[in-house]
Protein backbone atom coordinates (compact mmCIF):
# COMPACT_ATOMS: atom_id res chain seq x y z
CA UNK A 1 0.00 0.00 0.00
CA UNK A 2 1.38 3.52 -0.51
CA UNK A 3 3.22 5.19 1.96
CA UNK A 4 0.35 7.76 1.89
CA UNK A 5 -1.58 5.90 4.47
CA UNK A 6 -1.16 5.42 8.08
CA UNK A 7 -0.87 1.91 9.38
CA UNK A 8 -2.76 1.20 12.60
CA UNK A 9 -1.85 -2.44 14.39
CA UNK A 10 -4.44 -3.02 17.24
CA UNK A 11 -3.23 -4.01 20.59
CA UNK A 12 -4.59 -7.41 22.34
CA UNK A 13 -6.85 -5.45 24.44
CA UNK A 14 -8.85 -4.09 21.67
CA UNK A 15 -11.51 -4.83 19.30
CA UNK A 16 -9.78 -3.82 15.54
CA UNK A 17 -13.36 -3.15 14.41
CA UNK A 18 -14.14 -0.57 17.11
CA UNK A 19 -11.34 1.18 16.72
CA UNK A 20 -11.84 1.66 13.09
CA UNK A 21 -15.64 2.89 14.17
CA UNK A 22 -14.02 5.31 16.67
CA UNK A 23 -11.88 6.32 14.38
CA UNK A 24 -14.49 6.69 11.41
CA UNK A 25 -17.30 8.70 13.76
CA UNK A 26 -17.04 12.76 14.20
CA UNK A 27 -15.28 12.41 17.49
CA UNK A 28 -12.30 10.39 15.65
CA UNK A 29 -12.39 12.35 12.37
CA UNK A 30 -12.16 15.61 15.26
CA UNK A 31 -8.61 14.22 16.68
CA UNK A 32 -7.73 13.07 13.47
CA UNK A 33 -7.68 16.11 11.47
CA UNK A 34 -6.77 18.73 14.19
CA UNK A 35 -2.87 18.35 13.87
CA UNK A 36 -2.68 18.31 9.73
CA UNK A 37 -0.65 20.87 8.28
CA UNK A 38 0.75 21.73 4.24
CA UNK A 39 -0.63 24.58 2.43
CA UNK A 40 -1.93 22.50 -0.45
CA UNK A 41 -1.89 18.99 0.19
CA UNK A 42 -2.78 18.02 3.77
CA UNK A 43 -0.52 15.57 5.97
CA UNK A 44 -0.66 13.95 9.76
CA UNK A 45 1.87 11.52 10.92
CA UNK A 46 2.02 8.77 12.82
CA UNK A 47 3.12 10.26 16.20
CA UNK A 48 -0.18 12.39 15.30
CA UNK A 49 -2.34 9.13 15.38
CA UNK A 50 -0.28 7.45 18.39
CA UNK A 51 -1.38 10.01 20.71
CA UNK A 52 -4.88 10.20 20.08
CA UNK A 53 -7.26 9.31 23.47
CA UNK A 54 -9.11 6.24 23.04
CA UNK A 55 -12.25 4.83 25.32
CA UNK A 56 -11.89 1.40 26.23
CA UNK A 57 -15.65 0.69 26.59
CA UNK A 58 -16.08 -2.98 28.14
CA UNK A 59 -15.30 -5.50 25.85
CA UNK A 60 -19.01 -6.84 25.31
CA UNK A 61 -19.61 -3.51 23.50
CA UNK A 62 -16.53 -3.38 21.55
CA UNK A 63 -17.28 -7.12 20.22
CA UNK A 64 -20.59 -6.19 19.04
CA UNK A 65 -19.57 -2.88 17.63
CA UNK A 66 -16.40 -4.95 15.91
CA UNK A 67 -18.45 -7.88 14.46
CA UNK A 68 -20.83 -5.40 12.21
CA UNK A 69 -17.93 -3.63 10.72
CA UNK A 70 -16.56 -7.52 10.12
CA UNK A 71 -19.90 -8.13 8.41
CA UNK A 72 -20.19 -4.34 6.24
CA UNK A 73 -16.65 -5.60 5.27
CA UNK A 74 -17.56 -9.20 4.19
CA UNK A 75 -20.29 -8.00 2.36
CA UNK A 76 -18.10 -5.26 0.16
CA UNK A 77 -15.71 -8.44 -0.27
CA UNK A 78 -18.51 -10.37 -1.56
CA UNK A 79 -20.14 -6.59 -3.77
CA UNK A 80 -16.30 -7.16 -5.42
CA UNK A 81 -16.69 -10.45 -6.29
CA UNK A 82 -19.80 -10.05 -7.97
CA UNK A 83 -18.28 -7.43 -9.97
CA UNK A 84 -15.47 -9.33 -10.98
CA UNK A 85 -17.72 -11.76 -12.01
CA UNK A 86 -20.01 -9.56 -13.97
CA UNK A 87 -16.52 -8.44 -16.06
CA UNK A 88 -15.92 -12.33 -16.37
CA UNK A 89 -19.47 -12.90 -17.68
CA UNK A 90 -19.44 -9.98 -20.00
CA UNK A 91 -16.10 -11.09 -22.26
CA UNK A 92 -17.65 -15.00 -21.90
CA UNK A 93 -21.06 -14.82 -23.04
CA UNK A 94 -20.58 -11.77 -25.66
CA UNK A 95 -17.98 -13.56 -27.58
CA UNK A 96 -15.46 -10.68 -26.87
CA UNK A 97 -11.39 -11.50 -26.55
CA UNK A 98 -9.40 -9.72 -23.88
CA UNK A 99 -8.73 -5.88 -25.24
CA UNK A 100 -4.89 -5.32 -25.58
CA UNK A 101 -4.42 -1.50 -26.90
CA UNK A 102 -0.90 -2.38 -28.18
CA UNK A 103 -3.31 -4.41 -31.31
CA UNK A 104 -4.11 -0.40 -32.19
CA UNK A 105 -2.66 0.70 -35.65
CA UNK A 106 -0.51 3.64 -35.14
CA UNK A 107 2.00 5.02 -38.33
CA UNK A 108 4.63 5.08 -34.65
CA UNK A 109 3.70 3.67 -31.46
CA UNK A 110 6.51 5.66 -29.65
CA UNK A 111 4.53 8.94 -30.02
CA UNK A 112 0.97 7.50 -30.92
CA UNK A 113 1.02 9.08 -34.15
CA UNK A 114 -2.18 8.29 -36.88
CA UNK A 115 -4.30 9.26 -40.04
CA UNK A 116 -7.93 10.05 -40.42
CA UNK A 117 -9.85 10.00 -43.23
CA UNK A 118 -11.54 14.06 -43.84
CA UNK A 119 -15.06 12.27 -44.75
CA UNK A 120 -14.68 11.39 -41.00
CA UNK A 121 -14.06 14.25 -38.99
CA UNK A 122 -17.49 14.81 -37.92
CA UNK A 123 -16.60 18.06 -37.39
CA UNK A 124 -14.08 17.46 -34.41
CA UNK A 125 -10.47 18.30 -35.07
CA UNK A 126 -9.06 17.15 -31.66
CA UNK A 127 -7.33 13.64 -32.00
CA UNK A 128 -8.18 11.67 -28.94
CA UNK A 129 -11.65 11.63 -30.64
CA UNK A 130 -9.82 9.65 -34.10
CA UNK A 131 -7.75 7.63 -31.65
CA UNK A 132 -7.29 4.00 -33.60
CA UNK A 133 -7.88 2.65 -30.17
CA UNK A 134 -11.47 3.62 -30.68
CA UNK A 135 -11.42 1.84 -34.13
CA UNK A 136 -10.20 -1.26 -32.55
CA UNK A 137 -12.69 -1.40 -29.74
CA UNK A 138 -15.25 -1.84 -32.29
CA UNK A 139 -13.60 -3.99 -34.99
CA UNK A 140 -13.67 -6.86 -31.94
CA UNK A 141 -17.52 -5.70 -31.09
CA UNK A 142 -18.58 -6.44 -34.37
CA UNK A 143 -16.59 -9.89 -34.22
CA UNK A 144 -18.89 -10.76 -31.29
CA UNK A 145 -21.80 -12.95 -31.03
CA UNK A 146 -24.39 -10.25 -31.22
CA UNK A 147 -25.63 -7.23 -33.20
CA UNK A 148 -24.50 -3.77 -32.12
CA UNK A 149 -26.78 -0.94 -30.77
CA UNK A 150 -26.19 2.38 -28.99
CA UNK A 151 -26.53 3.49 -25.50
CA UNK A 152 -29.29 5.87 -27.41
CA UNK A 153 -30.99 3.40 -28.68
CA UNK A 154 -34.73 2.81 -27.03
CA UNK A 155 -34.42 -0.68 -26.79
CA UNK A 156 -31.39 0.46 -24.29
CA UNK A 157 -32.41 3.60 -22.63
CA UNK A 158 -35.34 5.60 -22.26
CA UNK A 159 -33.38 8.62 -22.04
CA UNK A 160 -29.51 9.91 -21.55
CA UNK A 161 -29.16 13.00 -20.31
CA UNK A 162 -26.99 15.45 -18.07
CA UNK A 163 -29.03 17.96 -15.19
CA UNK A 164 -28.99 21.60 -15.60
CA UNK A 165 -26.61 23.72 -13.51
CA UNK A 166 -28.27 25.55 -10.14
CA UNK A 167 -27.72 27.40 -7.74
CA UNK A 168 -26.39 25.10 -4.48
CA UNK A 169 -28.00 25.62 -0.94
CA UNK A 170 -26.17 23.69 1.39
CA UNK A 171 -28.50 22.88 4.69
CA UNK A 172 -27.93 20.08 7.57
CA UNK A 173 -29.09 16.63 7.14
CA UNK A 174 -32.56 16.60 8.32
CA UNK A 175 -33.63 20.01 5.89
CA UNK A 176 -31.74 18.80 3.09
CA UNK A 177 -31.83 15.71 0.54
CA UNK A 178 -28.24 13.98 -0.28
CA UNK A 179 -26.18 15.57 -2.64
CA UNK A 180 -23.62 13.20 -5.01
CA UNK A 181 -20.55 14.57 -6.76
CA UNK A 182 -19.00 12.42 -9.39
CA UNK A 183 -16.04 11.33 -6.82
CA UNK A 184 -18.56 9.92 -4.80
CA UNK A 185 -20.26 7.08 -6.85
CA UNK A 186 -16.93 5.02 -7.18
CA UNK A 187 -15.95 5.45 -3.39
CA UNK A 188 -16.46 2.31 -1.33
CA UNK A 189 -18.45 5.08 0.81
CA UNK A 190 -19.82 8.08 -0.12
CA UNK A 191 -17.59 10.31 2.37
CA UNK A 192 -18.12 14.30 3.21
CA UNK A 193 -21.81 14.00 1.86
CA UNK A 194 -23.25 17.22 1.61
CA UNK A 195 -27.45 17.85 1.70
CA UNK A 196 -28.79 20.40 -0.49
CA UNK A 197 -31.98 22.64 0.54
CA UNK A 198 -35.52 20.80 0.14
CA UNK A 199 -36.91 24.17 0.53
CA UNK A 200 -35.11 26.58 -1.61
CA UNK A 201 -33.75 24.44 -4.57
CA UNK A 202 -36.08 25.25 -7.36
CA UNK A 203 -37.23 22.66 -9.49
CA UNK A 204 -35.21 19.82 -7.19
CA UNK A 205 -36.91 16.91 -9.33
CA UNK A 206 -34.32 18.03 -11.75
CA UNK A 207 -31.19 16.54 -10.05
CA UNK A 208 -32.95 13.31 -8.25
CA UNK A 209 -32.31 10.03 -8.59
CA UNK A 210 -33.96 7.14 -9.41
CA UNK A 211 -33.23 3.48 -8.47
CA UNK A 212 -31.70 1.06 -11.42
CA UNK A 213 -30.09 4.19 -13.08
CA UNK A 214 -26.85 4.10 -14.41
CA UNK A 215 -24.32 7.43 -13.51
CA UNK A 216 -21.27 8.27 -15.68
CA UNK A 217 -19.24 10.80 -14.47
CA UNK A 218 -19.34 13.56 -17.29
CA UNK A 219 -16.85 16.64 -16.02
CA UNK A 220 -13.15 16.38 -14.83
CA UNK A 221 -12.84 12.61 -14.47
CA UNK A 222 -14.34 11.29 -17.20
CA UNK A 223 -16.43 7.78 -17.51
CA UNK A 224 -16.25 6.27 -13.86
CA UNK A 225 -19.34 4.33 -13.97
CA UNK A 226 -21.95 3.25 -10.87
CA UNK A 227 -25.24 2.11 -10.73
CA UNK A 228 -28.36 3.54 -8.11
CA UNK A 229 -29.24 0.87 -5.83
CA UNK A 230 -32.28 1.27 -3.88
CA UNK A 231 -30.98 3.21 -1.01
CA UNK A 232 -29.81 5.78 -3.37
CA UNK A 233 -33.58 6.57 -4.68
CA UNK A 234 -34.55 10.18 -4.37
CA UNK A 235 -31.19 11.42 -3.93
CA UNK A 236 -29.67 14.44 -5.90
CA UNK A 237 -26.37 14.30 -8.32
CA UNK A 238 -24.51 17.04 -9.51
CA UNK A 239 -24.50 18.07 -13.17
CA UNK A 240 -21.41 16.39 -13.49
CA UNK A 241 -22.95 13.19 -13.71
CA UNK A 242 -24.68 11.52 -17.03
CA UNK A 243 -27.53 9.78 -16.02
CA UNK A 244 -29.02 6.70 -18.33
CA UNK A 245 -32.61 5.52 -18.10
CA UNK A 246 -32.26 2.05 -18.75
CA UNK A 247 -35.41 0.81 -21.07
CA UNK A 248 -35.91 -1.77 -18.42
CA UNK A 249 -38.65 -3.94 -20.48
CA UNK A 250 -35.90 -4.70 -22.73
CA UNK A 251 -32.47 -3.93 -21.38
CA UNK A 252 -30.52 -4.88 -18.07
CA UNK A 253 -29.27 -1.89 -16.33
CA UNK A 254 -26.27 -4.12 -14.63
CA UNK A 255 -25.48 -5.20 -18.11
CA UNK A 256 -25.16 -1.24 -19.22
CA UNK A 257 -22.73 -0.51 -16.25
CA UNK A 258 -20.85 -3.49 -16.61
CA UNK A 259 -20.19 -2.86 -20.37
CA UNK A 260 -19.58 0.80 -19.67
CA UNK A 261 -17.18 0.34 -17.02
CA UNK A 262 -14.83 -2.40 -19.21
CA UNK A 263 -12.29 -1.58 -21.64
CA UNK A 264 -14.89 -1.67 -24.54
CA UNK A 265 -17.12 1.29 -23.37
CA UNK A 266 -14.65 2.96 -21.06
CA UNK A 267 -12.34 3.96 -24.54
CA UNK A 268 -15.74 4.98 -26.52
CA UNK A 269 -16.70 7.23 -23.48
CA UNK A 270 -13.46 9.06 -22.91
CA UNK A 271 -12.59 9.45 -26.93
CA UNK A 272 -15.77 11.71 -27.04
CA UNK A 273 -14.17 14.03 -24.42
CA UNK A 274 -13.08 17.61 -25.01
CA UNK A 275 -12.11 20.93 -22.70
CA UNK A 276 -8.27 22.12 -22.32
CA UNK A 277 -8.35 22.04 -18.60
CA UNK A 278 -11.52 20.48 -17.45
CA UNK A 279 -12.50 17.48 -19.63
CA UNK A 280 -16.51 17.02 -20.52
CA UNK A 281 -18.55 14.63 -22.88
CA UNK A 282 -21.82 14.75 -23.40
CA UNK A 283 -25.08 12.64 -23.22
CA UNK A 284 -25.31 13.08 -26.98
CA UNK A 285 -21.90 11.40 -27.24
CA UNK A 286 -22.51 8.95 -24.70
CA UNK A 287 -25.73 8.03 -26.48
CA UNK A 288 -23.40 7.04 -29.44
CA UNK A 289 -21.45 4.91 -27.48
CA UNK A 290 -21.54 0.95 -29.36
CA UNK A 291 -23.27 -1.62 -27.17
CA UNK A 292 -23.73 -5.28 -28.17
CA UNK A 293 -27.67 -6.36 -27.84
CA UNK A 294 -27.76 -9.61 -26.91
CA UNK A 295 -30.90 -11.49 -25.81
CA UNK A 296 -32.53 -10.19 -21.99
CA UNK A 297 -31.47 -13.45 -20.28
CA UNK A 298 -27.96 -13.30 -21.45
CA UNK A 299 -28.10 -9.33 -20.56
CA UNK A 300 -29.52 -10.83 -16.58
CA UNK A 301 -27.00 -13.09 -16.36
CA UNK A 302 -24.54 -10.39 -16.94
CA UNK A 303 -26.08 -7.41 -15.07
CA UNK A 304 -27.65 -8.89 -12.03
CA UNK A 305 -24.49 -9.27 -10.30
CA UNK A 306 -23.87 -5.77 -11.11
CA UNK A 307 -27.50 -4.91 -9.30
CA UNK A 308 -26.69 -7.48 -6.21
CA UNK A 309 -23.14 -5.91 -5.63
CA UNK A 310 -24.86 -2.52 -5.17
CA UNK A 311 -27.13 -3.26 -3.30
CA UNK A 312 -24.68 -5.31 -0.77
CA UNK A 313 -22.30 -1.94 -0.66
CA UNK A 314 -25.25 -0.34 0.22
CA UNK A 315 -26.20 -3.03 2.98
CA UNK A 316 -22.68 -2.94 4.54
CA UNK A 317 -22.63 1.15 4.67
CA UNK A 318 -25.95 1.22 6.82
CA UNK A 319 -24.39 -1.66 9.03
CA UNK A 320 -21.55 0.33 9.43
CA UNK A 321 -23.44 3.64 10.51
CA UNK A 322 -25.58 1.50 12.78
CA UNK A 323 -21.84 0.47 14.14
CA UNK A 324 -20.40 3.80 14.30
CA UNK A 325 -23.60 5.56 15.37
CA UNK A 326 -23.56 2.72 18.36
Amino acid sequence: MTDDAIRVVPGTEIFSGFLYAYLSSWIGQALLTKDQYGMTVKHIEPHHIKSLPVPMIPDDLQRDIHEKIVHAYRLRDEANELLDKAEALLYEELGLPKFNEEEAKYLDPEVKAFTTKISELKLRLDATYHTPVVDLVLDKLKSGRYPLATIGDPRISKKVFIAPRFKRIYVSEEHGVPFLQGSHIIEMKPYDLKYISRKFTQNLHQWILKARWVLVTCSGTIGRVALVPDKWDGWAASQHILRIDANETESNPGYIAAFLSSTFGYHQVVAGSYGAVVSEITAEHLSQVSIPLPPRDVQDRIGNPVIEAYEKKEEANQIEDEAIKT
